[in-house]
């Protein structure tokens, strides 16, 4: 499974629609005779790297945000010895003025959790000096390479989703997309474990306000969703609508209310790009995905019908045609459609937003910065990882967990799946498909010029080498 004479890199997944692209291009530009690659469910990375002596992680899931276990994982991986790559998947955008900005930043991630030997990618600038002010002493490991999944809306990697834009057009014609971000109001995994995240204490008048009043405000944003997408089916009889929520959302909501609306479809699955590309515009509220629509050259909408400047996200907020109603989206849609949409985007705001986003500059390379990071890691970690016994139960697992993939293909009556706690890990992460791997792989080589060689041991596991 893994040459005992290479060094090991550990790329761990959590959500696999918005992970896996760009995952794979990094894999193109790091993959080199004397190095393995490890990719899959960052749970299995996470136990790999217990068996194994001075590797490199490259990601964010070695950290908890349960409060009494944030650095356990962190402290296990560095007690073998392991060299640490820390890049955020959502290290941009957050809600409020600059103060709640960093407060929100610092939440996700505060710099002192981690040990000033490992790297610290920041996604801009902005985010980079609150790091080093937080951090002095991590100033010389923290730098800014932005976050490379905005660099795969360029027109370089449009290949990568050729196919998958033209089977979306088929299925679907043409279509609106509009994507939300409810994530607390709407969350999977509940308002309790919302209130718990956020460490919201009865006796905190002024933070338990402030929670309540964002819960309301983000509540009422749902709705206006909903009664939009009514709206929009009425406006436009010859388009199909597609509402792709955040990852982290309730389905049930959509799927119960939504059913009564024409020609309006649910979709989390799908790379992200591809659906930008493939559709006629894009309607959002507050999301990072106007970021990607902006850099894939699509037209933005931005729907808010209320303002509160506790809750508005500035840096999202820039992007697109500014709606305050159903009527101004229908009309803005309009002239989308009609050729009559001025795609600039406010100046200002995206002066502000390059700040905390590298990646929107036309020039940048995130691959090639984080690579970068990622290779003065494994020059730092030692001449070859040790593998501690032996792998053999990663195998078994494997065989395992194909043959039930196998099984639920072959019989439909498997798939359905039961609710239970582990409901929203397993709509984040599906499992590894091997011909779409392939199929991704093929086009990424021709792009980046390089050939790998993929061995597919389970939809949580593969291993890639330099061919």
């Amino acid at each position: 499974m893994i040459d005992p004479h290479s060094k090991v890199l550990l790329f761990p997944l959590e959500t696999i629609v918005r992970e896996l692209d760009y995952r794979l291009v990094l894999a193109a530009r790091l993959v080199r005779p004397g190095v393995t690659l490890l990719m899959g469910n960052h749970t299995d990375i996470y136990e790999l790297g217990l068996r194994m002596r001075g590797a490199v992680y490259v990601g964010k899931h070695i950290l908890n945000l349960n409060p009494n276990s944030i650095t356990d994982r962190y402290d296990a991986m560095k007690a073998q010895g392991h060299r640490v790559v820390f890049l955020h998947e959502e290290g941009a955008i957050f809600n409020g003025d600059r103060a709640a900005w960093e407060k929100g930043l610092i939440r996700k991630f505060d710099p002192r959790w981690m040990k000033p030997e490992d790297t610290i990618c920041a996604w801009g600038d902005a985010q980079a000096e609150v790091y080093k002010r937080l951090a002095p002493d991590h100033a010389g490991s923290i730098r800014t390479t932005g976050h490379p999944r905005f660099d795969l809306c360029k027109d370089r990697y449009r290949p990568i989703y050729a196919a998958e834009s033209d089977a979306l057009r088929q299925e679907f014609g043409k279509f609106l997309l509009v994507n939300t971000n409810f994530t607390l109001s709407n969350s999977m995994q509940g308002w309790d474990w919302c209130m718990k995240r956020d460490s919201i204490q009865a006796d905190d008048a002024a933070a338990r306000t402030r929670a309540f009043d964002y819960f309301g405000y983000d509540l009422r944003r749902v709705t206006y969703y909903v009664q939009l997408m009514s709206r929009l089916a009425d406006a436009f009889p010859d388009r199909q609508i597609v509402l792709r929520p955040h990852p982290s959302e309730r389905m049930d909501i959509y799927e119960t209310l939504l059913k009564h609306v024409p020609r309006l479809h649910i979709r989390k699955s799908g790379s992200l790009v591809a659906w930008l590309h493939a559709a006629e515009v894009l309607i959002h509220t507050d999301c990072t995905t106007a970021l990607e629509a902006y850099a894939a050259r699509l037209p933005i909408i931005h729907y808010r019908q209320e303002d509160d400047e506790r809750f508005l996200c500035a840096d999202a907020a820039g992007f697109g045609t500014q709606c305050r109603t159903a009527e101004e989206v229908i009309a803005a849609t309009r002239a989308v459609l009609e050729g009559r949409h001025d795609a600039t985007v406010n100046p200002i705001a995206l002066a502000q937003t390059e700040s905390v986003i590298a990646n929107l500059s036309p020039q940048s390379d995130g691959f090639g910065l984080l690579a970068d990071a990622t290779n003065e890691a494994l020059e730092a970690v030692g001449p070859e990882t040790e593998i501690l016994g032996s792998l053999r139960s990663f195998e078994i697992k494997g065989r395992k967990l194909r043959t039930k993939a196998w099984l639920r293909q072959r019989f439909p009556v498997l798939r359905s799946r039961k609710t239970s706690r582990n409901a929203h890990a397993r709509e984040k992460y599906p499992g590894l498909n091997e011909v779409v791997l392939r199929a991704k792989l093929d086009v990424i080589q021709q792009i980046e010029g390089r050939t790998l060689a993929m061995n597919y041991i389970s939809p949580a596991l593969v291993t890639l080498r330099s061919a």
